[in-house]
């Protein structure tokens, strides 16, 4: 009986039903949809670089060796599989696109660091001049396949044919400033070719600069040291250096620590929801459930019957809490995935996360039924039995006084909200975490972009040089001179290792002058360096656990030497570590030389030195910037997304809030409409009651999405560079006004719902029970 009882119950809830599943599915399964889409994006991350086969090891050399040579040391470090190439660095010209290029000569069966061919072909060993393009880079630059695609490399012109579009493990945010932590999508060419047909077109057979290899497991850290010893090293990146996967680290573990702020968010906001709508069908059941305790009825089972529609609404609800978990957690992984790269999602459909969803939501619904059910259960019979009591609320006379001056509608209203201060106050709340994580998500991006613009405002040079070799001092400067630079600096710049007593990191040490002028530090403590002395920056410091005053142990191929940390610098180059030219060409073992530099220059400067033989990679200040704020962009995307979820869960709350209001309070409309007020006075008290609490919500939203972004902007501070927060109205002003207009929209509706109410049986009903 009990049973038929609560579907009896359920089915007479009608729309009501239909609102507290949805409200409880969309607010659990969101939450739930955010903690699977962190498991599918780490998934797909895995599945890409295992299927591509990431290599251990890339030991890259300043200039080519015999094959032989490296193959030998692949062996003596009982490499488990080894592969060699050709990696050169030129200028890719199409139509009136120029950019920095690097030219990868590889084997068209290559084992390790595999290509994931997304459009054409992949590589032949039929068609020596055919390439296949960064899928990234090709799209920017408007590349099809069958397009001649201009090479310039050294003294060389290549031209070659576009035979398909890839993506590649080791080229997966591939970067022409690989310093910078953030990549700048599409500023490198990377064009993979045969190696037989660049080693024939360079004129460098048998010859090559790149080894990749993995190695046994439980290999010696100094196995890295003791292959490339007594090689022209340019640069040994193990696997969990190499810079996709760094990225794709740090920018993961930042959206993990996104996960339980975004998540809790949707959850608290649902579970109000859900607390506030089951308290009012429990005490819609008021008076059957003092009959039956008048019957005989024991408590524990009344409080069965009180729990059972509550029951058959959360087993509809967990299964949408399912379904939505899985539907937004496809949709953010394949946002995010699109974003970073990676080409295919994978969808892991985890059965712990999905029945963590299913059992959070009916335990969510049982909770927030058992209390109040509770409450009516502990009152006598008979007086459950009259009903719940006739509210007479008198107005504070201040809230007289301001709606005294207001016409009746807006005053039954104003005077509605106070009278029902819990169900306010739980609206208002719920609604200011929606618009607040919404507002939260904005101030997130533009304060981002913010400080990438603080950070390169400082800088005075326009365009970054890589040369192919090092160079004397002089030799560098007169080459950037001659192309018509207006203002040099020439660096050293290489690889290292700091370590402090309890830790130690990869950093690229650069050599500045005493007093950079171009290349300037951003300092945030200390002072710029004198001999003896490092700065770091604000990653590589908080790594390890160093402040100014303290020593750190430099390591580099050539030597190892204490020195003391001088200051701190935030950077977009957080691997960077900067010295003295002096101290740091001794280390790297380039005393008196260069291999990098900082030029104030026009752009016809900038081509120029792209062409010269003795220049490997150019990049602009411009290119940086614009990079850094394409990739803000595409990340807007997820944002965008969740922006999108977070207001339709909003949006929902408050059609379900004033939807079930009005059916709560039939019977005062009923009046209401008896007494003579139309279609405008009703419409005057429901949008009335709608935007006065979203403009409280919106009110508070304002210190909750600052509140909320505060620690979404410390988690990508952790994983890529400090942001420091700027808000700006604009920021919380699209979210409240889409919540005051979905106010509206949801008054609107309610109100044809009054005005469709059988007068006679709502006051009937009201009156007589």
């Amino acid at each position: 009986m009990l049973v038929r009882k609560a579907v009896r119950d359920v089915a007479a809830m009608g729309v009501r039903a239909l609102l507290l599943v949805l409200v409880i599915g969309a607010g659990i399964g969101t939450a739930g949809g955010i903690s699977l889409a962190l498991h599918d994006v780490r998934a797909s991350r895995d599945a890409f670089y295992r299927d591509q086969s990431l290599a251990d090891l890339d030991v890259r050399l300043s200039r080519t060796v015999p094959r032989a040579t490296l193959a030998a040391r692949a062996t003596a470090a009982s490499a488990t599989a080894a592969e060699t190439r050709l990696v050169v660095d030129g200028l890719a010209v199409h139509g009136g696109d120029r950019a920095p290029a690097e030219v990868v000569g590889m084997s068209p069966q290559a084992h390790l660091d595999r290509l994931a061919v997304t459009g054409g072909h992949g590589l032949s060993d039929t068609e020596p001049r055919g390439a296949v393009v960064e899928a990234e880079y090709a799209r920017r630059a408007g590349l099809r396949i069958g397009d001649t695609l201009d090479l310039t490399l050294g003294g060389h012109h290549l031209p070659v044919r576009v035979r398909g579009f890839a993506r590649s493990p080791e080229y997966l945010l591939a970067t022409a400033n690989p310093e910078f932590l953030i990549p700048q999508p599409g500023s490198l060419a990377v064009v993979f070719v045969p190696e037989h047909g660049l080693a024939t077109a360079l004129d460098a057979g048998g010859q090559v600069n790149d080894l990749v290899l993995n190695l046994p497991p439980r290999s010696s850290p100094s196995t890295a040291q003791t292959l490339s010893a007594g090689l022209p090293v340019a640069s040994v990146t193990p696997r969990e250096e190499q810079y996709s996967l760094r990225f794709t680290n740090a920018d993961l573990h930042s959206f993990a620590l996104f996960v339980p702020v975004v998540g809790s968010v949707f959850a608290a906001v649902g579970f109000l929801l859900i607390g506030l709508s089951l308290r009012r069908v429990v005490q819609a059941q008021r008076r059957e459930l003092g009959t039956m305790l008048a019957m005989g009825y024991r408590r524990p089972a009344v409080l069965a019957t009180a729990l059972l529609p509550a029951a058959a609404l959360a087993l509809p609800g967990a299964a949408l809490a399912v379904g939505v978990t899985i539907g937004v957690a496809r949709l953010v992984a394949h946002t995010y995935a699109s974003a970073v790269g990676f080409p295919v999602t994978v969808a892991t459909f985890s059965p712990a996360l999905l029945g963590q969803a299913a059992a959070v939501a009916i335990g969510a619904t049982l909770t927030a039924a058992v209390l109040p059910a509770w409450m009516l259960l502990r009152l006598q019979p008979a007086e459950a039995m009259r009903g719940e009591r006739i509210v007479r609320f008198a107005p504070p006379r201040l809230l007289r006084r301001a709606t005294g001056a207001t016409g009746p509608a807006v005053s039954y209203a104003s005077r509605s909200l106070a009278r029902r201060p819990v169900l306010s106050v739980a609206t208002v709340l719920s609604l200011a975490l929606a618009i607040g994580l919404g507002a939260s998500l904005n101030l997130l991006i533009d304060s981002t972009n913010r400080s990438v613009d603080e950070i390169f405002a400082g800088q005075r040079w326009t365009t970054a040089v890589g040369l192919t070799h090092p160079q004397t001092v002089a030799a560098a400067r007169a080459l950037a001179r001659q192309a018509g630079a207006t203002a040099v600096e020439p660096v050293a710049k290489g690889p290292g290792v700091l370590r402090s007593p309890n830790h130690s990191t990869d950093t690229v040490l650069v050599g500045l002058s005493a007093a950079p002028r171009l290349q300037r530090l951003h300092l945030t403590s200390g002072r710029l360096p004198a001999a003896g002395q490092i700065v770091l920056s604000e990653q590589t410091a908080s790594s390890l656990k160093l402040r100014t005053g303290r020593p750190v142990e430099v390591t580099t191929s050539t030597g190892t030497r204490t020195m003391t940390v001088s200051g701190i610098a935030r950077t977009l180059a957080g691997g960077q570590t900067y010295a003295p030219y002096a101290d740091a060409a001794a280390l790297l073992g380039l005393p008196g030389q260069a291999n990098a530099l900082y030029l104030k220059a026009p752009p016809a400067s900038t081509r120029t030195l792209g062409a010269h033989p003795g220049v490997g990679r150019v990049s602009t200040l411009a290119t940086a910037r614009a990079g850094m704020h394409d990739l803000v962009r595409e990340l807007t995307g997820l944002i965008n997304v969740l922006l999108a979820i977070s207001l339709g869960v909003g949006a929902l709350f408050l059609v379900s809030s004033l939807a079930l209001s009005l059916l709560d309070r039939q019977g005062e409309f009923a009046t209401l409409r008896a007494l003579g007020y139309g279609r405008a006075r009703i419409m005057t008290i429901l949008v009335t009651e709608a935007l006065v609490q979203t403009l409280i919500a919106g009110a508070l939203a304002v210190p909750a999405g600052i509140l909320l972004a505060w620690p979404l902007a410390d988690t990508i501070g952790q994983a890529w560079f400090h942001i420091g927060l700027h808000p700006v109205p604009s920021d919380f002003g699209v979210a409240i006004a889409l919540a005051m207009a979905l106010a509206v929209a949801a008054a609107m509706h309610s109100t044809r719902q009054v005005l469709r109410l059988n007068i006679a049986a709502a006051v009937r009903a009201r009156l007589i029970g």
